[in-house]
């Protein structure tokens, strides 16, 4: 019996592609045309004999393609065998060390801290790691512009997009002493920035619940004072429960909100030694994450929330500015688009007026 050898390459395609990206922006991401990925697909569909990708069509205007029964079984295979390939090329890349610049979302940089940097380290010591953690826009064009090397933020259409992490739901976020009295009006805090937070709060409440803006920042570490204190409630993700943080959202009888998707970002220009396995060190803990380890882990180690604190973005890119992006494909029903929540990454949103 003749043996096969699946392509690695044509793997990644795949994956990318099973993940939302279009067979463009997969061609992007692996530095190849639109047609070679195609002609990878097919040739990937023949070497198993089974067809993995079903186009939709014009019923689904976000969505070109989707995957068949058998490509869903190949998915988490895939995905196994591309970090068994990266390993194994990072392993055998000598003992030289490894500077990777590696740029998080506030959303996400406690979690990063407490379940992936400590075991990524002690996996690969020869890893020097440079945190920076900010908004997806300007970590975006931090990528673009060649100033890291691998980041996680928020799902958008970009040519360095490597593919979904995770989809994770938004909840309503407040103090656990929080109380809101029978027809007061809901004290909201939000980012006074284009954010996909906000305009979900918003659009959540509309016309069925009074609220005000009681607290405004530029991140997320802005508002935890007012969270705190009891002055408002805002909207996140569950990566940002705390010991004193909770998800209030059924208690007080607010609305649902949408999930959100966070995707890794890879500068093909800098390609730096080991950031595939950093990539998939965060996408095996994402995948994993147990709701209660982070608050918990957060209260044993008080010292991570002040680390977050001090990690800026260099000068050198923090003052860049980008536009509004496109729309993002390949968003699965009712996710948040984070490109819909504002035009210019500056401008003060007229729901917020300072009295």
């Amino acid at each position: 019996m003749t043996l096969k050898n699946l392509d690695i390459l044509a793997l990644r395609s795949f994956v990318l592609i099973a993940e939302g990206c279009s067979f463009a922006q997969a061609g992007d991401a692996v530095g190849r045309s639109q047609s070679a990925i195609s002609l990878q697909i097919q040739r990937l569909e023949r070497e198993l004999g089974a067809l993995l990708l079903r186009r939709h069509g014009r019923q689904h205007p976000r969505r070109d393609v989707g995957l068949t029964a058998a490509g869903g079984r190949l998915l988490p295979l895939a995905r196994e065998l591309i970090g068994a390939n990266d390993a194994a090329l990072a392993s055998m890349a000598g003992g030289e060390a490894q500077a990777i610049s590696f740029g998080v979302t506030h959303e996400l940089a406690q979690f990063i801290l407490v379940h992936v940097l400590p075991s990524f380290a002690q996996a690969n010591p020869a890893a020097e790691i440079t945190l920076v953690i900010e908004s997806t826009t300007k970590l975006l064009s931090a990528v673009a512009h060649k100033d890291l090397d691998v980041a996680i933020a928020l799902k958008r259409s970009d040519p360095h997009n490597q593919g979904i992490l995770a989809e994770v739901p938004m909840i309503w976020l407040a103090d656990s002493d929080f109380a809101l009295a029978p027809g007061a009006s809901l004290p909201l805090g939000v980012c006074y920035r284009a954010c996909p937070f906000r305009g979900a709060a918003i659009a959540s409440l509309g016309k069925t619940h009074r609220f005000h803006i009681a607290a405004a920042s530029s991140s997320f570490e802005g508002l935890a004072g007012p969270l705190r204190a009891g002055m408002c409630v805002t909207v996140r993700t569950p990566y940002a429960l705390e010991s004193d943080f909770v998800d209030i959202g059924r208690r007080i009888g607010l609305p649902p909100l949408p999930p959100v998707q966070f995707a890794s970002y890879l500068s093909k220009a800098r390609q730096a030694k080991g950031a595939f396995d950093l990539i998939e060190a965060c996408r095996h803990a994402l995948a994993r994450w147990d709701r209660a380890a982070l608050p918990r882990a957060t209260a044993e180690n008080p010292h991570l929330r002040t680390s977050i604190a001090d990690v800026t973005l260099a000068s050198a890119f923090s003052s860049r500015r980008t536009g509004a992006e496109g729309p993002v494909a390949g968003l699965s029903p009712g996710v948040v688009d984070p490109d819909d929540q504002g035009s210019a990454v500056d401008e003060w949103p007229s729901d917020i007026r300072l009295r």
